[in-house]
């Protein structure tokens, strides 16, 4: 963890280019991570950096600094086949600062995947100080802002790619994602960030569902997910619901005979969270990932 800690740590000076001016915080935003296109027969998944702005009014958007984790056993990050869709005459060219995997970091057992942990870190600069970089509204709905591309080294596993934020990365590095809002050519400010869509592949979600007949929606939830059983439970059934750091933030039990449980989570802030479904006699268990959004 010594060589981790070191890597990450001098990533933290990076930010200062983006917010050397003014970093009171300014316009929310949002975050996401979503499949661009699968190549099965080669293996290669595309995945766009898309953000979203659902404010009235506009935002330009400056400079940004990206981090997220991956599991490295399951996906390989390609850096020279990253593409950036911003323009080229208002920002610079997309940089990774630091890039690692097969990191061996269990013994923090924070991210589900850290025994074989990815990490990344990239940044886009805002060229054009003059003018600033591209106008978001509300009626843009998600942006492109990167096209990031993996090679599938494990097409029949799962496969998690997680923004590096507050309350789920931490223990890894006390620098997260950012990025900046153009005010005029001297007055730069921090965006909060109020979403982060973690992606995780659908196609092992699908294949967890379907093994034992089980239906969790709606996800992405706001304010409850419903689980439910196309057939009656025969045992009774408990559902705990962990954050990322594996901490219990919800629970709910269906008994034999029922089919179905709700759990609120309209209290809990937006980020992923995991379900672990078992019954008494451990003939179900399951693991289900659910992203709350706020």
């Amino acid at each position: 963890m010594r060589n981790l800690t070191t890597t990450l740590t001098r990533i933290l000076v990076l930010s200062a280019f983006l917010f050397s001016v003014n970093i009171t915080i300014a316009s929310d935003i949002e975050l996401r991570f979503t499949t661009a296109h699968y190549d099965e027969k080669a293996q290669e998944l595309f995945v766009d950096v898309q953000v979203q702005y659902t404010q009235s009014g506009q935002l330009i958007l400056a400079g940004q600094n990206y981090r997220f984790y991956y599991d490295s056993e399951v996906l390989s990050l390609d850096t020279k086949k990253a593409k950036s869709k911003l323009p080229a005459k208002s920002y610079g060219q997309m940089t990774f600062e630091s890039h690692r995997q097969g990191i061996k970091a269990d013994d923090i057992n924070q991210l589900i995947f850290d025994d074989n942990l990815g990490f990344a870190n990239f940044s886009i600069d805002l060229s054009d100080n003059l003018n600033g970089g591209i106008t978001l509204t509300e009626q843009d709905g998600w942006v492109t802002i990167v096209t990031l591309k993996f090679d599938v080294l494990k097409s029949d596993e799962r496969y998690d790619i997680v923004w590096g934020r507050e309350g789920v990365s931490d223990l890894y590095a006390t620098a997260f994602v950012e990025m900046g809002q153009w005010m005029s050519p001297t007055n730069l400010k921090r965006l909060n960030i109020t979403y982060f869509g973690d992606l995780t592949s659908e196609e092992k979600s699908a294949k967890l569902a379907t093994a034992v007949d089980i239906q969790v929606g709606p996800n992405p939830a706001i304010d409850f997910i419903n689980i439910s059983f196309l057939e009656e439970v025969k045992n009774e059934t408990t559902i705990i619901m962990r954050n990322a750091v594996g901490q219990q933030v919800k629970n709910a039990t269906i008994n034999p005979g029922a089919r179905s449980t709700t759990i609120d989570v309209s209290d809990l802030i937006g980020s992923g969270y995991f379900l672990e479904i078992s019954d008494a006699e451990k003939n179900i268990t399951e693991t289900i990932q659910v992203i709350v959004a706020k």
